[in-house]
């Protein structure tokens, strides 16, 4: 009997649920936010400036790619090599084979991002309090970005937000990486890739629509107008539209090496 897509991404879930990967990753995730926390540019500041700097303003954010990519990065890779694919493409199929990778590809690394950013900057708040009430809702006008949930009674809302986005961000560059890691299986470049994805789409993608960039997405920028919800809105359809490609690359590449196109 045939796994339906849906039992393919429970099964790829578990798998990734019970690896040491993820919990090692979230970890070191955590404690990397830490650790650029602690830059004198950012030292005993607000949790919304830690938070920028960490997600924009510095080169930390290139390797919070790299730690939330990495619990799935492998995934194929070890598929293949351990032949594994095989009992599962007679289980199932390769469509549902690719789709269910490239959803809990994406779902993975949103989930160590968000956890891990939320986790580093609620203890953060803390110890340092969050200050967004004073930057948004006192100091800035109506028509700034953020301002409609900063005014809000529960102006933190603000910082859950930015890393909404920027874990929104992170799985489209997981999934773009690990789609180019079925031309290539070996695990070294499928770890590497999600580096080499964010330098190229910085450096040769800054023809694409504001609204298109995934940089613009990762800092939360104005390109959707003012409104939070049409911001987040926006950013997921981005996003999706960025994974279901890069699942289509995924799915043709798989299929040419199920079939022996590909040695």
């Amino acid at each position: 009997m045939r796994i339906k897509l849906r039992g393919m991404c429970r099964h790829e879930l578990m798998r990734v649920m019970c690896s040491w990967r993820f919990y090692i990753s979230l970890l070191i995730y955590i404690s990397i936010v830490f650790i650029a926390g602690h830059m004198d540019v950012v030292k005993n500041s607000a949790a919304e400036s830690m938070l920028i700097v960490v997600t924009g303003v510095s080169n930390f954010d290139v390797v919070l790619f790299l730690t939330a990519s990495f619990p799935f990065a492998c995934s194929f890779c070890d598929d293949w090599n351990d032949r594994y694919i095989n009992s599962v493409i007679i289980r199932s199929n390769v469509i549902s084979y690719a789709a269910a990778k490239m959803v809990v590809c994406a779902l993975t690394s949103f989930a160590v991002s968000f956890v891990g950013l939320n986790v580093s900057t609620g203890i953060w708040a803390i110890r340092y309090g969050c200050d967004i009430q004073r930057t948004y809702g006192m100091e800035i006008s109506k028509g700034r970005q953020f301002y409609d949930i900063a005014a809000s009674s529960f102006p933190y809302m603000v910082i859950i937000v930015k890393t909404v986005c920027f874990s929104l961000a992170t799985s489209a560059y997981a999934s773009i990486a690990f789609a180019i890691s079925s031309i290539i299986p070996n695990s070294f470049v499928a770890v590497t890739l999600p580096l080499m994805v964010v330098i190229i789409i910085r450096n040769f993608f800054g023809f694409l629509p504001g609204a298109l960039k995934l940089p613009a997405i990762q800092g939360a920028s104005g390109a959707y107008g003012t409104s939070t919800s049409v911001m987040l809105i926006m950013s997921l359809m981005v996003v999706i539209g960025y994974i279901v490609l890069a699942g289509c690359v995924f799915y043709r590449f798989v299929k040419r090496r199920v079939g022996n196109e590909i040695i």
